[in-house]
């Protein structure tokens, strides 16, 4: 028999992700991390949790995210989209000045021979996909020089993922039930938790679990409440001075009781 012990009086606790996306950021995490793990040390469904990771992203529509653009929320993300797609814009517009109508193969709309900018989140989105899908099956030496595909790519995600997290924070508000994948993930998570504490940290939620891509906050400690002495006080005055009340009371009857 297997004997498992684990520390009742840590500081540290393990803070699973409350949201869908906030779940799908974590097992990002936790793919990642896991990824630079010996096999010895590593979950040994590994595989089980980035096949249900990728189906928990398909389930809820979202993509594959980059560092810098996995925590950018959609106000931030749409300002971005579009002071890259003036760039963008203004750079088709140079290279293709003779063959204006041709801007409409990278999904822009031409009035009069002029691009019109995308108005809207919807349009902005559709228009940086149109993009990059275009630039995509292009030769290289075909391609805009600047900015980088890449990372125009990149600013195209985050949109994405940003849209879908703010969809997300709507409908948990509408309490939409879960999705069977999202669930699955989470219950992994949780099972990889459970799994480094047990064999890699001694049953003690410490440092080591947040180099494995879990969020670990401090407990906070409770401080006894302070007696007040004031009311101590006031009440041993309150005390002596119904006793003196009834000893007063007490001379007084066995007086009449002598009359």
């Amino acid at each position: 028999m297997v004997s498992l012990k684990f520390d009742q009086k840590g500081a540290w606790k393990i803070k699973f992700p409350g949201n869908d996306i906030e779940i799908i950021e974590t097992a990002r995490s936790v793919v990642k991390a896991e990824a630079d793990l010996p096999d010895t040390a590593c979950f040994p469904r590994l595989n089980l949790l980035r096949h249900t990771l990728s189906a928990a992203e398909k389930v809820l529509g979202v993509v594959a995210l980059d560092n810098e653009s996995a925590v950018m929320d959609e106000t931030a993300a749409f300002k971005r989209a579009e002071d890259f797609l003036q760039v963008l814009i203004a750079g088709l517009t140079y290279f293709h000045a003779h063959e204006i109508s041709r801007l409409k193969e990278w999904g822009l709309d031409v009035v009069d021979g002029k691009p019109q900018s995308p108005s809207g989140k919807e349009a902005v989105t559709d228009l940086l996909a149109s993009y990059v899908a275009k630039e995509q099956s292009l030769a290289v030496d075909d391609r805009l020089p600047s900015p980088p595909l890449a990372q125009v790519a990149a600013v195209s995600r985050a949109l994405v993922n940003a849209r879908a997290r703010r969809e997300q924070e709507k409908e948990t508000k509408s309490s939409r039930e879960r999705p069977a994948e999202v669930t699955e993930l989470y219950e992994l998570l949780q099972l990889v938790a459970a799994f480094h504490l047990v064999i890699n940290c001694e049953g003690t939620v410490d440092a080591r679990l947040a180099r494995r891509g879990f969020e670990i906050v401090e407990i906070p400690v409770r401080k006894p409440k302070p007696r007040n002495p004031d009311h101590n006080t006031l009440n041993a005055s309150e005390s002596e001075q119904s006793n003196g009340q009834t000893a007063e009371q007490d001379e007084t009857e066995d007086s009449a009781d002598e009359d």
